[in-house]
């Protein structure tokens, strides 16, 4: 009879488990407005639509209706027997965020939305360089959360300065001793607070966004039961994604990359195909 020799274990299926919620376009006030650091400002928005507000996944994310940065006038979509109408004339102009959790001694009733300040000017931009307690907004989403993969033993989480709100997310979920690796192209200084929420793991600083695949690659090996995670501007996540397919032979169900804006384009979609693997 041959000798029995030990199996490798089979890679976790990386299941996620999802929530489906019902979509409304909700109106918020701005409560609270603060510097989490010099790049970055957190608008708190309350008011009674947010009273059964649910956001359960770190990749949740809520559509903000701005008004318009000239003419001051804000325009959102209904909903209307689960359809989303929109407006006949102006079109809204809507940027996507990701929700930090409220603390639990806070008012439930009210979210947190990190606005970068980065030099790209734009209406999120000059929103929240003007924002101001008592300003309206309208809100739409999460359409659904999708919670952290099962049976995992690692985290890798890449992303710029966009993405700190989801990295953080991702942070504070991980399983407990879980191996968290984090890269971050962001201003260590300027990102101010996210420094500390981040502290869990284990964090390397890179200065571009082009320099976040490099940072990747000095990881070193990336285990069978390791998830990773990346969001940032979509040309470098598109670097990001190809390495992790190619150079790493990750399969798809390991990593989930998105990009959340593009040099040179407004509105970007972060739907929107990052290109071939």
């Amino acid at each position: 009879m041959p000798e029995a020799t030990a199996s490798t274990p089979p890679a976790p299926a990386f299941t996620r488990e999802g929530t489906r919620h019902v979509f409304r376009i909700r109106a918020a006030e701005v409560t609270a407005v603060r510097e989490v650091g010099p790049q970055i400002r957190r608008v708190t928005l309350g008011g009674p639509d947010l009273h059964d507000f649910s956001s359960l996944g770190p990749t949740d994310h809520v559509k903000l209706f701005l008004p318009d940065p000239e003419t001051g006038e804000l325009v959102a979509p209904t909903v209307v027997d689960g359809r989303v109408v929109r407006p006949a004339g102006s079109a809204p102009i809507a940027r996507d965020f990701t929700p930090l959790p409220r603390p639990a001694a806070s008012d439930d009733a009210a979210l947190d939305l990190d606005f970068v300040l980065h030099e790209h000017t734009g209406p999120a931009r000059v929103f929240a360089e003007r924002v101001a307690v008592g300003d309206v907004v309208a809100m739409g989403g999460p359409r659904g959360s999708r919670g952290l993969p099962h049976d995992i033993d690692g985290l890798v989480l890449v992303g710029d300065a966009t993405a700190l709100p989801a990295l953080s997310r991702w942070v504070a979920g991980a399983p407990e001793g879980a191996e968290v690796r984090v890269v971050v192209a962001a201003d260590r200084a300027g990102v101010g607070e996210y420094a500390d929420l981040l502290g869990a793991a284990s964090v390397t600083w890179v200065d571009r966004p082009d320099d976040l695949i490099d940072a990747v690659r000095a990881l070193g090996e990336i285990g069978p039961r390791t998830f990773v995670f990346a969001a940032g501007e979509a040309g470098a996540m598109a670097d990001v994604r190809r390495c992790l397919r190619r150079e790493l032979a990750l399969p798809t169900e390991q990593i989930a990359v998105t990009g959340y804006w593009k040099h040179g384009e407004r509105a970007f979609d972060h739907h929107s195909p990052l290109g071939d693997d």
